[in-house]
């Protein structure tokens, strides 16, 4: 979920966002804002992410309800386990082949920002 996140938060743009990185077009961008790319499989995976997380509390929940050597809750902790390997095999495939191989690095953008960036002074001096 963090690198779904800062994927999205370095491709944010074109005007007020961050701007470092440009993701693959996959999808049309908005109709209110030229130039814009929707950063569909970072949005994807954060929700899977997301689930697996539930999945993990009810597997936490589940693992807390066992009395001594008996847990009635062992099939809900194998159907959470099982369908979170599955949603995250299948999500991480896709970042790292549609987002995360594809990007490509705005260097005017980064140059522009760091040049900006206070701790020059410090740097300087």
């Amino acid at each position: 979920m963090k690198i779904s996140n800062d994927l999205r938060w370095m491709n944010s743009g074109p005007l007020t966002g961050l701007g470092e990185i440009e993701l693959e077009a996959l999808q049309p961008g908005s109709s209110i804002m030229p130039g814009k790319v929707n950063p569909v499989i970072p949005e994807a995976v954060t929700m899977a992410c997301a689930d697996v997380i539930g999945n993990d509390t009810s597997i936490t929940v589940a693992g807390q309800s066992g009395n001594f050597q008996l847990n009635v809750m062992l099939p809900v902790v194998a159907y959470n386990l099982l369908k979170s390997i599955n949603l995250l095999g299948n999500a991480m495939p896709l970042l790292a082949n549609k987002a995360i191989k594809t990007f490509k690095v705005n260097s005017k953008n980064i140059d522009e920002s760091l040049s900006k960036n206070p701790i020059l002074v410090t740097a300087r001096s």
